[in-house]
């Protein structure tokens, strides 16, 4: 299998006057694997289509391993797609769909019916080959579709949210599934999703899309513990944004000050250019990373207290106010049973965990 990088360059697209790609700049190493995250008509699909060809950019480049992708047609460059709905034909095999990308580029007849058993085989269907696609289950037709895409073996792997239409129990098997036969044939891939989770579980790097432009690019950890951005980090989902006055505390750090029965600090060096003028900052935490401990009823005037709880099996989510808004703490089951409704605490996270923003360009001093 031939595995080949990717270097997109200022790239541009425009729908009649919309905008779909506002310059977007990226590159993929040979064998990595790139999610494309964001939310419904952010471009993550318009930039997919562009590298496979089926748009063209007005102003940019694409290149693949330094070759220049955008005078050639879709069918030139060699790269192979899965579709959400998978685009089988119907009237064909499970083996013929399989065969049809290796027929129109010229393959030999004696070679067709080999290479596309072993690319079925590759994904665990050779038994199912003279199936039909109405014969087939959805994760059937979807691993169908990925043998097909596999066999021409292609410089590019390109899935446009290919598991959209299973259910989650398979979504979940068909993640770890299409991740290994990734893994053990090297080939790279660019993956489109709006699921932060199967984008966390599925790639080694991950590019948050919005508006036509690229957020942040990092591996899973990065993007997940260091949200470049409030909207990034509001957008990953599962983390607590807490805005407030941040004052030396003589210790070489900064504590979120005045908010009684929140005790969040971060290092003075982290600090360094994401304050505002007043000194405030917003501070990012994961909601497992909180700590609640619960203190007494006769807590001062204005301390954080539980208003709800929700059983998620694991641990219990409990939502506590405080005086600078709502946050959000994953605590053990164990635990929970001290922090009932009304509950005074104290909300706490070590400072190691604690992310302190970037300040919004309208915000910089």
């Amino acid at each position: 299998m031939t595995t080949s990088s990717l270097e997109v360059s200022g790239v541009e697209l425009r729908y009649g006057t919309f905008q779909a790609l506002k310059g977007i700049d990226l590159s993929l190493d040979s064998g990595q694997f790139l999610a494309l995250l964001g939310p419904s008509g952010c471009g993550k699909t318009s930039l997919l289509r562009s590298i496979a060809g089926f748009e063209r950019p007005q102003a940019g480049a694409i290149e693949v391993d330094g070759k220049d992708m955008m005078p050639l047609r879709p069918r030139e460059r060699n790269l192979g797609m899965v579709f959400q709905h998978y685009a089988l034909f119907p009237h064909l095999t499970a083996l013929g769909n399989v065969a049809f990308g290796l027929k129109c580029r010229g393959t030999p007849r004696a070679e067709l019916a080999d290479r596309a058993t072993m690319a079925l085989d590759l994904v665990g269907l050779s038994h199912l080959a003279d199936r039909r696609p109405r014969q087939l289950s959805g994760g059937q037709q979807q691993r169908v579709a990925l043998a097909r895409a596999l066999v021409i073996e292609p410089n590019l792997l390109l899935l446009d949210e290919p598991l959209g239409a299973l259910d989650r129990k398979l979504r979940i098997e068909m993640q770890t599934e299409l991740r290994r036969i990734q893994q053990r044939l090297g080939v790279t891939a660019v993956f489109v999703t709006h699921d932060q989770e199967e984008a966390m579980a599925m790639a080694d790097k991950i590019a948050i899309m919005r508006d036509g432009v690229i957020e942040q690019v990092g591996g899973p950890q990065d993007i997940f513990a260091a949200p470049a951005s409030h909207w990034a980090a509001e957008f990953i989902g599962s983390g607590n944004l807490v805005c407030g006055a941040l004052r030396p505390n003589g210790k070489g750090g900064l504590d979120l000050d005045g908010v009684p029965g929140v005790d969040l600090s971060v290092s003075e060096q982290a600090a360094t250019g994401r304050l505002q003028s007043d000194g405030r900052g917003t501070l990012f935490v994961r909601a497992e990373k909180l700590t609640l401990t619960a203190q007494n009823e006769d807590a001062v005037p204005g301390t954080a207290r539980v208003t709800s709880q929700r059983y998620l099996g694991v641990h219990y989510e409990v939502h506590v106010e405080t005086a600078v808004g709502p946050v959000r703490a994953l605590v053990a089951p164990e635990s929970a049973s001290q922090l009932e409704v009304g509950r005074p605490v104290t909300v706490s996270a070590a400072p190691e965990q604690i992310h302190l923003l970037p300040l919004p360009d309208k915000e910089t001093t």
